[in-house]
């Protein structure tokens, strides 16, 4: 029918992540050797989950960590990573393998009172780079270079714009000019596969999950 399909990762059209994706792919930290993906914000309901049935820690923050999958897939360029564990409660823990077996972790948790965290840290042969709040940039963020000789502080806020503001003129293009985007419902798929992977890896039943969600 010639819809246009956007995933609603908002946060990849920020002008201080694509120069995270430009320093990656440009090579100045080097190969890639790590990537960690933290997030915690806050919610007050946390405090009174104790009474939820253990299967409802499977999918109770996938509205969270699944931030994590679509950035560390997108930094590393890959379509596919290797889920080698996860744990889920309070906190999801989860461990993959990208290309070339680098080794990914993140850690997402919502019970924890404090600044709110967003952070992607990347490991490299010749350094690394770490970006402070990549989901929202344009309230603050930071992106720290460290390489040889040289640790620098980037801020990247173009004309003060938010993510959303930034991806609906990226769905407008799309609409009126059928211009290319990167979150196609090809990256959802790839995306939710992998989601897939890491819920039957902390030992979910997928077809029990749906049921009870009523999905």
């Amino acid at each position: 029918r010639g819809l246009v399909l956007f995933e609603a990762f908002h946060y990849r059209y920020h002008p201080a992540n694509l120069r995270l994706k430009e320093i990656v792919a440009g090579g100045l930290v080097g190969d890639v050797t790590s990537v960690e993906c933290r997030s915690n914000m806050f919610d007050p309901k946390e405090w009174v989950a104790g009474a939820l049935p253990p299967k409802a820690w499977h999918i109770k923050m996938l509205d969270r960590w699944c931030y994590c999958v679509d950035i560390v897939r997108w930094v590393l360029d890959a379509e596919e990573l290797e889920v080698v564990s996860s744990t889920f409660g309070r906190a999801v823990e989860v461990e993959l393998r990208g290309p070339g077996s680098v080794p990914v972790t993140f850690l997402t948790q919502k019970h924890v009172l404090g600044v709110p965290e967003w952070d992607l840290h990347i490991h490299g042969s010749r350094g690394s780079v770490h970006i402070t709040n990549f989901l929202f940039p344009f309230v603050y963020h930071k992106i720290r270079v460290e390489v040889p000789g040289q640790s620098r502080v980037e801020q990247v806020y173009g004309q003060g714009n938010t993510t959303f503001e930034h991806q609906l003129e990226a769905f407008a293009r799309a609409v009126k000019h059928g211009a290319a985007f990167p979150t196609t419902a090809r990256n959802s798929v790839h995306n939710l596969r992998l989601a897939a992977k890491i819920l039957e890896a902390g030992g979910s039943d997928l077809e029990g999950l749906a049921r009870w969600t009523g999905s």
